[in-house]
């Protein structure tokens, strides 16, 4: 499995597939954009197929990750977690931010995210570095 950051996502081979991923977090969280042009798109690839995608952009202390999708996330919600992580971390911030369904909470809470909140349906996490 690899994961890593896409740059120029909107020009790679495999934007369509990322799109269609985070297409339904989008119009969840009522995002104008499935990527903005401040944001990086990271993904998690196996033998040259897509399994998910996610956005992220870092703010004053923190990163915050925008949308998520994919397929079989037990898979790979761990190591992509770790990866945006620790490149959260050299970009000098201190937690992870996050909107998302409320259906995260079991997964996120095991790799040591907090609910923080909620807003119209949607639950706010966020997990310190």
């Amino acid at each position: 499995m690899e994961i890593g950051s896409v740059p120029a996502p909107l020009e790679w081979t495999h934007w369509p597939e990322a799109e269609a991923f985070l297409e339904p977090a989008r119009k969840m969280g009522g995002f104008a954009e499935v990527i903005e042009p401040d944001e990086a798109l990271w993904v998690v690839m196996e033998n040259g197929e897509l399994l998910a995608a996610a956005t992220a952009w870092l703010g004053d202390g923190f990163v915050e990750v925008g949308l998520v999708g994919g397929r079989d996330h037990r898979r790979w919600l761990e190591q992509l977690d770790n990866v945006i992580g620790t490149a959260a971390k050299e970009a000098g911030a201190t937690r992870l931010q996050a909107w998302g369904r409320k259906g995260w909470i079991k997964s996120l809470g095991a790799l040591g995210w907090d609910v923080i909140g909620e807003r119209d349906g949607i639950t706010a996490y966020r997990r310190e570095l």
